[in-house]
Protein backbone atom coordinates (compact mmCIF):
# COMPACT_ATOMS: atom_id res chain seq x y z
CA UNK A 1 0.00 0.00 0.00
CA UNK A 2 1.35 3.43 -0.99
CA UNK A 3 1.68 5.78 1.95
CA UNK A 4 0.34 9.31 1.48
CA UNK A 5 3.21 11.75 2.07
CA UNK A 6 2.97 14.22 4.90
CA UNK A 7 2.46 17.80 3.76
CA UNK A 8 4.11 21.06 4.75
CA UNK A 9 3.81 24.72 3.80
CA UNK A 10 6.91 26.89 4.15
CA UNK A 11 6.24 30.63 4.23
CA UNK A 12 9.39 32.34 2.97
CA UNK A 13 11.81 31.34 0.24
CA UNK A 14 15.04 32.66 1.75
CA UNK A 15 17.96 30.56 2.92
CA UNK A 16 16.09 29.17 5.94
CA UNK A 17 12.91 28.42 4.01
CA UNK A 18 14.66 26.74 1.10
CA UNK A 19 16.90 24.69 3.39
CA UNK A 20 13.81 23.54 5.31
CA UNK A 21 12.02 22.60 2.09
CA UNK A 22 15.06 20.70 0.84
CA UNK A 23 15.33 18.73 4.08
CA UNK A 24 11.62 17.88 4.20
CA UNK A 25 11.40 16.91 0.53
CA UNK A 26 14.45 14.71 1.00
CA UNK A 27 12.55 12.93 3.79
CA UNK A 28 9.52 12.25 1.61
CA UNK A 29 7.34 15.22 2.52
CA UNK A 30 5.18 17.03 -0.02
CA UNK A 31 6.18 20.69 0.41
CA UNK A 32 4.89 23.99 -0.92
CA UNK A 33 7.06 27.09 -0.54
CA UNK A 34 5.48 30.55 -0.71
CA UNK A 35 7.76 33.55 -1.34
CA UNK A 36 6.41 37.11 -1.52
CA UNK A 37 9.16 38.35 -3.89
CA UNK A 38 8.59 37.85 -7.58
CA UNK A 39 11.92 36.09 -8.14
CA UNK A 40 15.23 35.20 -6.54
CA UNK A 41 17.45 38.24 -5.94
CA UNK A 42 20.09 38.98 -8.56
CA UNK A 43 22.27 41.06 -6.21
CA UNK A 44 23.51 40.64 -2.68
CA UNK A 45 26.57 40.73 -0.52
CA UNK A 46 28.87 37.93 0.60
CA UNK A 47 28.00 35.48 3.36
CA UNK A 48 30.52 33.80 5.61
CA UNK A 49 29.93 30.09 6.19
CA UNK A 50 31.61 28.60 9.26
CA UNK A 51 32.37 24.86 9.52
CA UNK A 52 29.11 24.13 11.36
CA UNK A 53 27.14 25.72 8.50
CA UNK A 54 29.09 23.69 5.97
CA UNK A 55 28.29 20.56 7.97
CA UNK A 56 24.58 21.41 7.83
CA UNK A 57 24.82 21.93 4.07
CA UNK A 58 26.56 18.55 3.80
CA UNK A 59 23.60 16.99 5.61
CA UNK A 60 21.30 18.61 3.04
CA UNK A 61 23.41 17.12 0.24
CA UNK A 62 24.67 20.40 -1.23
CA UNK A 63 27.94 20.88 0.66
CA UNK A 64 30.16 19.93 -2.26
CA UNK A 65 28.36 22.35 -4.57
CA UNK A 66 28.68 25.15 -2.02
CA UNK A 67 32.41 24.53 -1.74
CA UNK A 68 32.79 24.67 -5.53
CA UNK A 69 30.98 28.03 -5.72
CA UNK A 70 32.59 29.63 -2.66
CA UNK A 71 36.13 30.63 -1.75
CA UNK A 72 38.01 29.74 1.43
CA UNK A 73 38.71 32.42 3.99
CA UNK A 74 42.49 32.81 4.02
CA UNK A 75 42.88 35.38 6.81
CA UNK A 76 40.85 37.44 9.23
CA UNK A 77 41.61 40.22 11.69
CA UNK A 78 39.91 42.77 13.94
CA UNK A 79 41.60 46.18 13.77
CA UNK A 80 41.65 49.57 15.50
CA UNK A 81 41.06 52.71 13.42
CA UNK A 82 44.82 53.34 13.33
CA UNK A 83 45.39 49.88 11.86
CA UNK A 84 46.54 48.29 15.12
CA UNK A 85 45.51 44.69 15.55
CA UNK A 86 42.96 43.71 18.21
CA UNK A 87 42.76 40.02 17.35
CA UNK A 88 43.52 37.57 14.55
CA UNK A 89 41.38 34.63 13.47
CA UNK A 90 43.44 31.46 13.84
CA UNK A 91 42.24 29.72 10.70
CA UNK A 92 44.92 27.04 10.93
CA UNK A 93 43.60 26.02 14.36
CA UNK A 94 40.07 25.99 12.97
CA UNK A 95 41.20 23.69 10.16
CA UNK A 96 42.92 21.35 12.60
CA UNK A 97 39.88 21.24 14.88
CA UNK A 98 37.10 20.93 12.29
CA UNK A 99 38.77 19.95 9.03
CA UNK A 100 37.40 23.15 7.48
CA UNK A 101 37.95 26.88 7.30
CA UNK A 102 35.24 29.46 6.80
CA UNK A 103 34.11 29.99 3.23
CA UNK A 104 32.64 33.02 1.48
CA UNK A 105 29.77 32.90 -1.01
CA UNK A 106 27.40 35.50 -2.39
CA UNK A 107 23.85 35.34 -1.08
CA UNK A 108 22.33 35.10 -4.61
CA UNK A 109 24.63 32.17 -5.45
CA UNK A 110 23.64 30.28 -2.29
CA UNK A 111 19.94 31.00 -2.81
CA UNK A 112 20.09 29.86 -6.42
CA UNK A 113 21.83 26.62 -5.43
CA UNK A 114 19.32 25.89 -2.66
CA UNK A 115 16.40 26.70 -4.96
CA UNK A 116 17.68 24.34 -7.63
CA UNK A 117 18.13 21.56 -5.07
CA UNK A 118 14.91 22.18 -3.14
CA UNK A 119 12.59 22.35 -6.12
CA UNK A 120 9.49 24.38 -6.88
CA UNK A 121 8.74 27.70 -5.17
CA UNK A 122 5.60 29.79 -5.62
CA UNK A 123 6.89 33.34 -6.13
CA UNK A 124 4.83 36.49 -5.73
CA UNK A 125 2.69 34.90 -2.98
CA UNK A 126 2.44 36.86 0.26
CA UNK A 127 1.03 34.90 3.22
CA UNK A 128 0.23 37.53 5.84
CA UNK A 129 -1.43 35.14 8.30
CA UNK A 130 -0.42 31.51 8.79
CA UNK A 131 -3.91 30.72 10.05
CA UNK A 132 -5.14 30.94 6.46
CA UNK A 133 -3.21 27.71 5.83
CA UNK A 134 -4.54 25.82 8.84
CA UNK A 135 -6.15 22.50 8.00
CA UNK A 136 -4.54 22.30 4.56
CA UNK A 137 -1.15 20.96 5.70
CA UNK A 138 0.26 18.71 8.39
CA UNK A 139 2.67 21.48 9.39
CA UNK A 140 3.10 25.16 8.50
CA UNK A 141 6.56 26.70 8.94
CA UNK A 142 7.20 30.44 9.18
CA UNK A 143 10.51 31.42 7.57
CA UNK A 144 9.62 34.90 6.35
CA UNK A 145 12.56 36.78 7.74
CA UNK A 146 13.42 39.51 10.19
CA UNK A 147 10.22 41.49 9.72
CA UNK A 148 8.05 38.37 9.78
CA UNK A 149 4.39 39.02 9.06
CA UNK A 150 3.67 35.49 10.28
CA UNK A 151 5.24 36.20 13.67
CA UNK A 152 3.24 39.41 14.06
CA UNK A 153 -0.01 37.67 13.09
CA UNK A 154 0.59 34.87 15.60
CA UNK A 155 2.04 36.78 18.55
CA UNK A 156 1.22 40.43 17.99
CA UNK A 157 3.33 43.57 17.39
CA UNK A 158 5.02 43.33 20.79
CA UNK A 159 7.17 40.54 19.36
CA UNK A 160 8.39 42.40 16.29
CA UNK A 161 12.10 42.84 15.64
CA UNK A 162 13.51 45.55 17.93
CA UNK A 163 16.08 48.13 16.95
CA UNK A 164 19.23 47.70 19.03
CA UNK A 165 20.87 51.02 18.21
CA UNK A 166 23.03 50.36 15.14
CA UNK A 167 22.23 50.64 11.45
CA UNK A 168 24.21 49.03 8.65
CA UNK A 169 25.13 49.62 5.04
CA UNK A 170 26.35 46.94 2.66
CA UNK A 171 27.70 46.78 -0.86
CA UNK A 172 30.26 45.41 -3.30
CA UNK A 173 32.91 47.05 -5.45
CA UNK A 174 35.31 46.05 -8.19
CA UNK A 175 38.69 44.71 -7.14
CA UNK A 176 39.82 41.85 -4.93
CA UNK A 177 41.00 41.75 -1.35
CA UNK A 178 42.98 38.80 -0.05
CA UNK A 179 41.59 38.64 3.48
CA UNK A 180 38.81 39.67 5.81
CA UNK A 181 39.16 42.59 8.20
CA UNK A 182 36.78 44.35 10.57
CA UNK A 183 37.77 47.73 11.97
CA UNK A 184 36.23 48.85 15.27
CA UNK A 185 35.85 52.50 16.25
CA UNK A 186 33.71 54.33 18.78
CA UNK A 187 30.17 53.42 17.77
CA UNK A 188 31.43 52.47 14.30
CA UNK A 189 32.51 49.35 12.46
CA UNK A 190 33.71 48.78 8.92
CA UNK A 191 34.54 45.44 7.32
CA UNK A 192 35.66 44.00 4.01
CA UNK A 193 35.61 40.43 2.74
CA UNK A 194 36.50 38.80 -0.58
CA UNK A 195 33.56 38.17 -2.90
CA UNK A 196 33.15 36.29 -6.16
CA UNK A 197 33.90 37.55 -9.66
CA UNK A 198 36.89 39.65 -8.67
CA UNK A 199 34.86 41.88 -6.38
CA UNK A 200 35.05 42.88 -2.71
CA UNK A 201 32.17 42.90 -0.24
CA UNK A 202 32.02 45.70 2.36
CA UNK A 203 29.79 46.60 5.28
CA UNK A 204 29.55 49.51 7.69
CA UNK A 205 27.73 49.83 11.02
CA UNK A 206 27.04 53.00 13.01
CA UNK A 207 25.10 53.89 16.13
CA UNK A 208 22.32 56.17 14.86
CA UNK A 209 18.71 56.94 15.89
CA UNK A 210 16.06 54.43 14.83
CA UNK A 211 14.52 55.25 11.49
CA UNK A 212 17.27 57.63 10.37
CA UNK A 213 17.52 57.54 6.59
CA UNK A 214 19.60 59.45 4.06
CA UNK A 215 17.98 58.63 0.70
CA UNK A 216 20.23 59.58 -2.16
CA UNK A 217 23.02 60.59 0.26
CA UNK A 218 24.20 57.20 1.45
CA UNK A 219 27.74 57.56 0.07
CA UNK A 220 28.07 61.04 1.54
CA UNK A 221 26.82 59.78 4.90
CA UNK A 222 29.37 56.97 4.93
CA UNK A 223 32.24 59.27 4.04
CA UNK A 224 31.21 61.61 6.87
Amino acid sequence: MTRTPRTAAVVGGGIGGLATALSLRGSGWAVEVFERAGRLPAAGTALGLWPTALGALDTLGVGAQVRSLSRPQTSGAFLRPDGGRIATLDLAAMKRRTGEVGRLISRPALLSLLHEAAGEVTFGERIADLRALEGSYDVVIAADGLHSAARTALFGPRHRARYVGASSWRGTLDGETAGTTETWGEGLRFGITPSSGGRTNWFACAVVPEGQRDPGREAETLRG
